[in-house]
This record gives structure tokens, C-alpha cells and sequence, in this order.
């Protein structure tokens, strides 16, 4: 997921000097070029925050404008600190705001912002506690039924033979066998099996 701001311009600002906006979120800062103009700053310029971990309900994206001057530092015009909760929820902010100086008061001076807010594809949402809730007493949730055999023809297993244990019987005996006598006997008691097989079936 992440978060995607369109810096797109700066009113009424004072003078023609050399603006620059700083945008921060989680501590990481980006700056936009240098631009000089007078009281309309046109940036159109795209910022993006990869984001992973916490939910940002509660996060704040701050945005700074300075004056920039090649010998003294740069002045701060006005800033602005932007809740992101509305934005997880509508996907997208339209904002156009005025800054506020030093002593948080309303300037002149408004900054238009499109934010918006790219979950991670595919994502699964929120949980529930009802999505967890299971029926203990329906058994058949246990089992995997295989769809290419009819349940009505399956038959208590007491009704018939376990035709796998005498597969396993059988091969056993074979590798087990050491002489011609021995191999006589197993024969005899194969087609004793296979009788009993014939006669159940």
C-alpha cells in the first residue's frame, strides 16, 4: 500500500522569491524543486510514500512552505498538518487549505493537495470475530468428499471385505517368499483370497 500526494499550487503568497515546499510523513521528507515566482507557485508535482505495518487511522501528513534564500536560511511561510483518516476511508482527498504561521493562526496563503490512498492488491480487509465461528457438531466440515463417487453406493465397511489389507497381505507374502515350496503354498492361499473375493462380490 501507499500513499500518493499531488502538490499542485501554492496562493497568495507574498513578494516573488524562490518557494519550496518540504512534505513529511513517518519522518521521511520530500522536497520539491525550487521555484521562483510571485504569488502563485505552480508545482504539479507527485510524492509517494510506500507504507507497510500499522493501520494509519491516526497518522498525520505535514506540509511546509519556505522562502528560500541563497545566503540566509530559508523562512517559513506557513504550514499544515493533515489527518489521513478520511482518506483510508473515501480512497481519495481533494484538499485546498489555508497555512498556518508559527502561532498556528489562519494565513493568506492556501496550498491545493490531491491525496489518495493505494491499498495493497488483493488485500483481505478487516477481520471479524464471526468470520472464526464454526459449527462443531457439523462433522461433515472435517471430511473431503471426493465429488466422482456417490455416497449411496458406499456400504458399511463390516458388509465387505478390506479389499487393500488383502493387497497388502498378498504383497508381502511375495516378497517374502524363499523357495519353490513356500511359493506353492502362497499360491494356494491366493486362490483361496481370490475365491473369497469372487464369492463377497
Amino acid at each position: 500500500m501507499s500513499i500518493n500526494v499531488t502538490l499542485k499550487r501554492i496562493l497568495n503568497l507574498p513578494g516573488r522569491h524562490d518557494r519550496k515546499v518540504e512534505l513529511c510523513f513517518r519522518g521521511f521528507t520530500y522536497k520539491t524543486r525550487i521555484l521562483q515566482c510571485e504569488n502563485v507557485a505552480i508545482f504539479n508535482e507527485d510524492f509517494r510514500w510506500p507504507h507497510y505495518g500499522k493501520d494509519i487511522t491516526e497518522e498525520v501528513l505535514h506540509v511546509s512552505v519556505y522562502n528560500c534564500s541563497r545566503i540566509f536560511t530559508d523562512r517559513l511561510l506557513g504550514q499544515m498538518v493533515i489527518s489521513l483518516q478520511y482518506v483510508l476511508t473515501s480512497g481519495s482527498l481533494l484538499l485546498r487549505e489555508p497555512l498556518t504561521d508559527i502561532n498556528h493562526s489562519p494565513t493568506d496563503i492556501y496550498v491545493e493537495l490531491d491525496i489518495r490512498f493505494q491499498p495493497v492488491e488483493g488485500a483481505p480487509g478487516r477481520w471479524k470475530d464471526l468470520d472464526f465461528v464454526t459449527d462443531e457438531d457439523n462433522q461433515s466440515a472435517l471430511v473431503i468428499r471426493n465429488e466422482g463417487v456417490d455416497d449411496t453406493d458406499r456400504s458399511p465397511k463390516s458388509a465387505r471385505p478390506n479389499l487393500l489389507e488383502r493387497d497388502a497381505r498378498r504383497l508381502g507374502r511375495s516378497l517374502l517368499r524363499m523357495g519353490n515350496e513356500d511359493e506353492d503354498e502362497e499360491d494356494e492361499d491366493d486362490e483361496d483370497l481370490v475365491d473369497l473375493e469372487v464369492s463377497d462380490v
